[in-house]
């Protein structure tokens, strides 16, 4: 379509940024999400603004760009309401930036809003899976045995045939 000079419309533009994705190309995805989340386009929704946003913060991250994707979001924030996705992306960027107690915060706070909302966090893992998940992992780094196996426990009541929780289970359950 492009080629052929036409104009993608929202729906369009995210297809491409998530085929672009598919094929690891993160920043050309990153700049098709762009025109989706600055209203670059017509007719975009809340909707579609916060999927871009979060798919923005999460390429960020996969490029280790984590200053991007702290901007990114604390931007988003600045206007609007969080959901669950968007306050885990949060807490990844302060888990990889090793302030662990900030990330379990911004993973408290996915939880609190993790009442499943179909119009804006459609895959339902963020209501509590991954927020969980991430959460052990700051506990762990923090030497907090305890709570490591409080939080994977609650993942594994989500998926316990995940093999990231199997496996973190056993490595905290090992934790001196």
């Amino acid at each position: 379509m492009l080629k052929d000079g036409m104009e993608l419309n929202v729906r369009d533009t995210i297809l491409f940024a998530k085929a672009l994705f598919g094929d690891g190309r993160y920043t050309d995805a990153i700049n098709e999400y762009k025109k989706v989340y600055n209203n670059e386009i017509k007719y975009v929704s809340e909707y579609d603004k916060y999927e871009a946003v979060c798919e923005i913060a999460y390429c960020y991250r996969l490029i280790r760009d984590l200053k991007a994707s702290y901007e990114i979001i604390t931007e988003y924030l600045t206007n609007n309401r969080g959901h669950s996705r968007i306050w885990h992306e949060y807490g990844e960027y302060f888990l990889k930036s090793k302030q662990y107690e900030t990330a379990i915060a911004m993973y408290e706070e996915a939880l609190r809003v993790g009442k499943f909302d179909i119009l804006f966090d459609k895959n339902k893992e963020y209501e509590k899976f991954y927020p969980c998940i991430s959460m052990s992992m700051a506990y762990y780094y923090l030497r907090d045995k305890e709570n490591a196996l409080k939080y994977i426990k609650l993942a594994e009541e989500v998926n316990s045939e995940a093999d990231y929780v199997k496996n973190n289970k056993k490595l905290y359950e090992n934790m001196s």
